[in-house]
Protein backbone atom coordinates (compact mmCIF):
# COMPACT_ATOMS: atom_id res chain seq x y z
CA UNK A 1 0.00 0.00 0.00
CA UNK A 2 2.54 2.33 0.67
CA UNK A 3 3.92 2.44 -2.68
CA UNK A 4 0.73 3.50 -3.97
CA UNK A 5 0.37 6.52 -2.32
CA UNK A 6 2.57 9.85 -2.50
CA UNK A 7 3.08 10.92 0.30
CA UNK A 8 4.19 9.14 4.23
CA UNK A 9 1.60 11.30 5.41
CA UNK A 10 -1.47 10.22 2.82
CA UNK A 11 -0.20 6.98 3.48
CA UNK A 12 -0.67 7.30 7.35
CA UNK A 13 -4.50 8.69 6.51
CA UNK A 14 -5.45 5.70 4.74
CA UNK A 15 -3.98 3.14 6.84
CA UNK A 16 -6.34 5.18 9.64
CA UNK A 17 -9.31 5.63 7.68
CA UNK A 18 -9.00 1.94 6.84
CA UNK A 19 -8.94 1.08 10.07
CA UNK A 20 -11.73 2.38 10.80
CA UNK A 21 -13.68 1.90 8.44
CA UNK A 22 -13.19 -1.79 8.88
CA UNK A 23 -13.56 -1.33 12.77
CA UNK A 24 -17.07 0.12 12.13
CA UNK A 25 -17.61 -2.81 10.37
CA UNK A 26 -17.09 -5.38 12.94
CA UNK A 27 -14.12 -6.66 10.87
CA UNK A 28 -10.14 -7.46 12.38
CA UNK A 29 -7.80 -6.45 10.32
CA UNK A 30 -4.80 -8.30 9.65
CA UNK A 31 -2.12 -5.74 8.38
CA UNK A 32 1.95 -7.04 7.84
CA UNK A 33 4.75 -4.59 7.62
CA UNK A 34 8.23 -6.02 6.93
CA UNK A 35 11.16 -4.21 9.10
CA UNK A 36 14.02 -4.05 6.94
CA UNK A 37 16.27 -4.68 9.53
CA UNK A 38 17.81 -7.97 10.46
CA UNK A 39 19.62 -7.90 13.45
CA UNK A 40 19.91 -4.94 16.33
CA UNK A 41 17.55 -2.00 17.14
CA UNK A 42 14.71 -1.44 14.50
CA UNK A 43 11.83 1.03 14.19
CA UNK A 44 8.83 -0.86 15.00
CA UNK A 45 6.31 0.80 13.28
CA UNK A 46 7.82 1.87 9.81
CA UNK A 47 5.61 4.21 8.77
CA UNK A 48 4.90 5.19 12.00
CA UNK A 49 1.47 3.59 11.54
CA UNK A 50 0.89 1.45 14.57
CA UNK A 51 -1.01 4.47 16.57
CA UNK A 52 -3.57 2.79 14.11
CA UNK A 53 -3.39 -0.45 15.22
CA UNK A 54 -5.37 -2.27 18.95
CA UNK A 55 -2.57 -5.26 18.82
CA UNK A 56 1.03 -5.25 17.35
CA UNK A 57 2.59 -8.51 17.29
CA UNK A 58 6.57 -8.66 16.27
CA UNK A 59 8.16 -12.06 14.80
CA UNK A 60 12.18 -11.29 15.08
CA UNK A 61 15.22 -13.58 15.09
CA UNK A 62 16.89 -14.65 18.59
CA UNK A 63 20.37 -15.75 18.95
CA UNK A 64 20.79 -19.35 20.59
CA UNK A 65 22.90 -22.45 20.55
CA UNK A 66 25.59 -20.43 18.14
CA UNK A 67 22.30 -19.96 15.91
CA UNK A 68 19.44 -17.86 14.71
CA UNK A 69 15.79 -19.16 15.93
CA UNK A 70 12.41 -17.70 15.61
CA UNK A 71 10.55 -15.48 18.48
CA UNK A 72 7.38 -13.64 18.77
CA UNK A 73 6.08 -11.35 21.35
CA UNK A 74 3.11 -9.04 21.54
CA UNK A 75 4.34 -5.75 21.94
CA UNK A 76 1.34 -3.72 22.13
CA UNK A 77 -2.57 -4.78 23.49
CA UNK A 78 -4.46 -1.54 23.24
CA UNK A 79 -6.60 -2.14 26.70
CA UNK A 80 -5.53 -5.28 28.20
CA UNK A 81 -2.78 -6.23 30.35
CA UNK A 82 0.15 -9.01 28.08
CA UNK A 83 3.24 -10.70 28.81
CA UNK A 84 6.18 -8.99 27.04
CA UNK A 85 8.36 -11.70 26.90
CA UNK A 86 9.50 -13.49 23.90
CA UNK A 87 8.92 -16.98 23.25
CA UNK A 88 9.93 -19.23 20.93
CA UNK A 89 8.07 -19.72 17.58
CA UNK A 90 7.82 -21.93 14.70
CA UNK A 91 6.27 -22.54 11.68
CA UNK A 92 4.89 -26.44 11.08
CA UNK A 93 2.85 -28.11 8.52
CA UNK A 94 0.12 -27.75 11.25
CA UNK A 95 0.44 -24.32 12.02
CA UNK A 96 2.12 -21.74 13.98
CA UNK A 97 3.28 -22.73 17.14
CA UNK A 98 4.23 -20.68 20.26
CA UNK A 99 6.72 -21.99 22.70
CA UNK A 100 8.34 -21.29 25.72
CA UNK A 101 10.01 -18.47 27.00
CA UNK A 102 13.53 -17.51 25.72
CA UNK A 103 15.74 -17.29 28.89
CA UNK A 104 19.41 -16.45 28.67
CA UNK A 105 19.71 -15.66 25.08
CA UNK A 106 21.01 -13.04 22.75
CA UNK A 107 17.92 -11.06 21.48
CA UNK A 108 18.39 -9.71 17.77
Amino acid sequence: MALGVVTERRFKELVYSMTKHFRALGVTLDMNMEIAELLGSAQISGYGVSFAADNVIQLKYVEANGGLDRGIFVLKARGVRHATEVRAMSVEADGLKVGSRFGGHAEC
